[in-house]
């Protein structure tokens, strides 16, 4: 779990009326790494941006944990999504 309640952030784009967005959040977990899934749901009936809206439910699901390995080592040149 997330030491901190952290502020809501903005989304980079919009959530359409309906719909869902999935993000991966990778947080430092005792000796390594938990990568999560987060899903921002948008049960409005209008495009939202942001998250601190009455209506945008956020879900997150730890999807692995990599012992060993730090957030500072995790990079683009090292994560490969396929």
């Amino acid at each position: 779990m997330v030491s901190a309640v952290q502020p809501r952030p903005s989304l980079a784009g919009s959530v359409a009326a309906g719909a869902d967005a999935h993000f991966l959040v990778a947080y430092a977990s005792g000796d390594g790494v938990n990568v999560a899934d987060v899903d921002f749901r948008n049960t409005t009936g209008t495009a939202q941006t942001t998250t601190n809206m009455a209506g945008v439910d956020i879900y997150a699901s730890d999807i692995v944990h990599l012992t060993g390995v730090s957030t500072t080592a995790l990079a683009n040149a090292n994560i490969h999504f396929a």
